[in-house]
């Protein structure tokens, strides 16, 4: 690998916007800083260059890791130069262990949004109307053809209103699988492919609903790590709806509805679909009731002919069956 061009740093927009998060939290801490902005980052670049120089690219952290760990060791330095001598220093400095976190969070956030919108751009029109859930029939076909087609199942959120039937009290149709506030109904015509419908108010509802159970409880959904702006981008998208209570046909149901503000709820809809194909797998809740029907003990033909008991069959009761007479008096 060949020496790294200072240039190409400068342009990099995750280091400048590292540079940016560094100066802004400083100056929130220390309100007189704010006219020594510009100077406070005229000297991080200066270290910056400097650093680039010394990167070693055998290293096993990135370039871009290096630079912000070079970014945090200065900027303390930096800032403290600008400040008069009578500044209460020390008091700030008992909580300096949070900068580092914040400002990184702040940096990764702005560099996933970035890397969302580099996509977003890169994408074909049809490759776009997937994303926004305009090309039934493509996902249907990839399901169909893919590798993993055993495996993989389409999926619809219906939106189920106050006004409309509940799933629950759907009437199964041959060859329907039904679950909680989900079904599979059966296929025919052009999209012969199973797939699988549920309710879109009930799930993200349920998602809430969990998130909201104190940690370490039954029940609870919970996100790893001590650090909460890793997972903001996460956040604003599970929060990217609000729900109305509405009332209808006897029940009261939670409708929800895109904050206008918000545009992007991609992630709350995918968790909602995991909690789904959790159900589908038999995972449940206590209070739901069981996943499943229990499955019926299995009898083999030939004990059926010959009337013979299996271990799996059912427990007897005393009393015997017709056929069971039958089979004894003719065998």
């Amino acid at each position: 690998m060949g020496a790294i061009n200072f240039n190409d740093v400068y342009a990099d927009a995750y280091v400048r916007k590292s540079v940016e998060v560094a100066t802004e939290q400083q100056i929130r801490k220390f309100p007189s800083l704010a006219s020594y902005a510009d100077d406070i980052k005229q000297e991080l670049w200066i270290y910056i260059a400097d650093a680039v120089a010394q990167f070693d690219a055998s290293r096993k952290c990135s370039l871009r890791t290096f630079l912000w760990r070079v970014i945090e060791n200065r900027i303390v330095t930096i800032r403290n130069s600008f400040l008069p001598p009578d500044a209460n220093v020390l008091s700030i400095d008992a909580g300096e262990e949070e900068f580092p976190l914040y400002a990184r969070d702040k940096v990764r956030l702005a560099e996933l949004r970035m890397d969302l919108a580099v996509v977003m751009n890169r994408l074909t029109s049809t490759q776009r109307q997937i994303c926004q859930g305009q090309s039934t029939d493509i996902i249907y076909q990839f399901c169909r053809q893919s590798v993993h087609a055993g495996v993989l199942l389409p999926s619809h959120g219906r939106y189920v209103g106050a006004s409309s039937k509940p799933m629950t009290e759907y009437r199964k149709q041959p060859g329907d699988r039904l679950g909680l506030n989900w079904m599979m109904p059966n296929v025919a015509g052009k999209r012969a492919i199973r797939h699988v419908i549920y309710d879109s108010n009930y799930w993200k509802s349920f998602i809430h609903a969990r998130l909201a159970v104190p940690l370490g409880d039954k029940g609870s959904l919970s996100l790893y790590g001590r650090i909460p702006g890793i997972h903001q981008l996460f956040a604003e998208h599970l929060t990217a709806e609000y729900r109305v209570k509405t009332q209808g046909r006897g029940r009261w149901v939670d409708e929800w509805k895109l904050k206008p503000e918000r545009s992007d709820n991609h992630w709350l809809d995918c968790t909602a679909g995991c909690a789904v194909c959790a159900s589908m797998l038999g995972a449940t809740l206590p209070e739901l009731g069981a996943a499943r029907p229990a499955l019926k003990a299995k009898i083999k033909l030939s004990d059926r002919l010959t009337g013979t008991p299996t271990a799996e069959a059912a427990p007897r009761t005393g009393k015997l069956k017709l056929s069971e007479l039958r089979s004894r008096k003719n065998g």
